[in-house]
């Protein structure tokens, strides 16, 4: 009886140790994770900051650029007012059409085209567009495949007449 006791308590202390030994184990695991979360942010970190880097580089060449062309970017206007400025250079130059009026117009268009909010709206007419008229291309497309096969390369007319 007290050998079974004894065997009792040892198998009862063995199994505890084991759940304890469970337990560390999932902890020394579960912080393995976190260290290697840690690591893949800090990776993340410095490829951010490269990034940063490289485009912080691109800002400051494009900027002496502009300012080579004569467009200081700090004066980003408005696209409306940059489109005012546009017409009206374009009138002076209409009624003087002189090298120096031209060179206004021609700096004004670089600008006029650069600007992100010129950009943005043809950008959105495009789409206008191609949803209005989308229906008729795919008509249009339907139409001319009743006639026009999609293997007519290297076809003589003879082949073309045969295929319909």
């Amino acid at each position: 009886l007290a050998l079974s006791i004894i065997g009792f308590a040892i198998m009862k202390c063995s199994q505890h140790c084991l759940e304890l030994s469970d337990h560390k184990m999932l902890r020394v695991s579960f912080i393995k994770h976190l260290n290697q979360e840690r690591d893949d942010l800090n990776k993340e970190r410095d490829d951010l900051n490269q990034e940063r880097d490289i485009m912080a580089k691109n800002l400051d060449y494009t900027q002496q650029i502009l300012m080579s062309r004569g467009i200081d970017i700090e004066s980003l206007l408005p696209l409306d007012d940059v489109k005012v400025k546009y017409r009206e250079a374009m009138r002076q130059y209409d009624l003087e059409p002189t090298d120096a009026n031209l060179a206004i117009v021609e700096k004004l268009d670089e600008v006029l085209q650069a600007h992100p909010d010129l950009r943005a709206e043809k950008d959105a007419a495009m789409k206008a567009w191609r949803l209005k008229e989308q229906k008729k291309c795919q008509e249009a497309y339907q139409i001319m495949r009743t006639f026009i096969p999609i293997n007519y390369n290297g076809a003589t007319p003879a082949k073309l007449q045969e295929l319909g």
